[in-house]
């Protein structure tokens, strides 16, 4: 058996997932990844770092997909040190145009996904008094984006589901956290900045002047994974200061008229 630490990484095979796992296996991780695409890059990009990895595709929403995909790395592994949960989509459109299949679907995966990953993963770390478990939020888990109704309510509900949990899970030394990013460069970023106007509003309105990239978010993730010993139900915002601004940077909105 090894004697790295085991992390479980939900939508690992590309963007956040991918650069988080990647830096786990830095960090000194074996990392598994559950996810509906082939994670093949992932792992190979993990075992070029000397870690073992492994993989499952599994849909978060489904509860037998997530218990089996947990029980394999179990079965493989053993119980796991941390799960990050990073599976998420992302739906935009205006309440008139949202689709109770379009909202069922984005709270399904990015609400309902984080609950059934999180408690596989909790009842196979209770058994050795100690686990971390780290939710990818966002910066609409605490401010209201137009045309983005259900994301942000999905990931209001996975915010108050984070603080939730770590008051449950504290009596078996589980630690429950969260990393919240802004507009990270991934294919889910570049959707949202397909439009000038909205990359101009967000870097304008983002003190640091630039967007976030996979690093930036994989760094806090690690140092939950690794440090944050006496931090539960605590949210750590990765986002050039765009929620503490509250407005536009005039230097920036003038840059990228």
């Amino acid at each position: 058996m090894s004697d790295r630490k085991f992390a479980i990484v939900t939508g690992g095979s590309r963007g956040i997932g991918q650069g988080v796992s990647v830096h786990l296996a830095r960090l000194g991780f074996d990392v598994a990844v559950l996810d509906r695409e082939p994670a093949e890059a992932t792992c190979s990009a993990v075992r070029e770092l000397g870690a073992d990895a492994w993989s499952v595709q599994a849909d978060v929403s489904d509860p037998r997909q997530v218990e089996d995909a947990f029980e394999a790395f179990a079965q493989a592994r053993g119980a796991p040190d941390v799960l990050v949960n990073v599976a998420g989509v992302y739906f935009e459109g205006s309440v008139y145009d949202t689709a109770v299949e379009d909202w069922d679907e984005v709270m399904a995966v990015n609400a309902r996904g984080t609950f059934l990953c999180s408690k596989s993963a909790a009842l196979r770390m209770r058994g050795a008094h100690t686990g971390r478990i780290i939710n990818i939020l966002s910066t609409a888990a605490a401010q209201g984006f137009r045309n983005n109704a259900a994301y942000c309510a999905s990931k209001g509900a996975a915010l108050l589901f984070t603080r939730a949990l770590a008051t449950d899970l504290a009596a078996d030394g589980i630690t429950v956290n969260a990393v919240a990013p802004g507009t990270i460069q991934t294919t889910m970023g570049d959707a949202y900045l397909a439009n000038p106007a909205i990359a101009a509003d967000d870097l304008a309105h983002t003190p640091l002047g630039r967007l976030g990239t996979v690093a930036d978010v994989a760094e806090a993730v690690g140092w939950l994974a690794t440090g944050a010993r006496w931090m539960t139900g605590a949210v750590i915002v990765v986002d050039g200061g765009f929620l503490a601004s509250g407005s536009p940077n005039p230097q920036q909105e003038e840059a990228h008229r």
